[in-house]
């Protein structure tokens, strides 16, 4: 008797793995993968937390006017491509790619974004305004092997932003303050958080 080899069709993924191409997204760098990618997030922060997937591509995103392209709205969220550049989200429109942020109110902190990372992961600000990632009242956070590229803008801004990693982090391209040429593409801030307690050990190993 001869043993059937499992199909590839057949293989399933872990439970909390959200591969965005099983939400729609298409990852082709034309239609836009806005509500797919956030169906994906949604669907992560639902679970619990969760690693959501981005298969090589380029996918399109667009942000609202006041608001971002996505946003991850619990804790313990991954955000995890092919590779930095094989995997890419390339904003359409001015405004923030994507926000990452947890609730300023509570002076506790206990409402902070928390746990979550993005890694082999790229951002293309293809030419517009606005922030990449916005990391306002966020702890614990880990960013591995990220390709930022292309923004008229700042890349990452940080308020109240604790205990968290950045390694190989590579910034190219872009204006740090939209359209200047000498402001810079990280700011970490203190001045703005309302609670007053600013950022906390922040790492930024091989970044540049």
């Amino acid at each position: 008797m001869i043993a059937k080899t499992p199909s590839a069709a057949a293989e399933t993924a872990p439970l909390d793995w959200f591969n965005v191409k099983n939400y729609g997204a298409l990852g082709n760098g034309a239609d836009d993968d806005t509500p797919k990618i956030q169906a994906a997030i949604d669907a992560a922060v639902a679970a619990g937390g969760g690693t959501v997937y981005f298969p090589a591509g380029a996918y399109a995103v667009t942000p609202t006017a006041g608001g971002p392209a996505l946003s991850i709205g619990g804790n313990g969220i991954r955000l995890v491509g092919a590779s930095s550049k094989a995997s890419t989200l390339v904003k359409k429109a001015n405004g923030i790619l994507l926000r990452m942020s947890g609730a300023p109110t509570d002076t506790s902190g206990s409402k902070h974004r928390r746990y979550c990372s993005i890694e082999n992961l790229g951002f293309n600000g293809n030419g517009k305004t606005g922030l990449l990632l916005e990391l306002y009242y966020n702890d614990n956070s880990y960013f591995r092997d990220v390709f930022m590229s292309s923004n008229n803008d700042l890349c990452i801004d940080a308020v109240e932003f604790w205990d968290s990693r950045f390694y190989n982090l590579v910034i190219e391209e872009s204006t740090g303050t939209a359209n200047s040429t000498t402001q810079p593409n990280v700011w970490l801030r203190n001045s703005s958080a309302m609670t007053g307690w600013g950022y906390s050990e922040v790492i930024s190993a091989n970044c540049w």
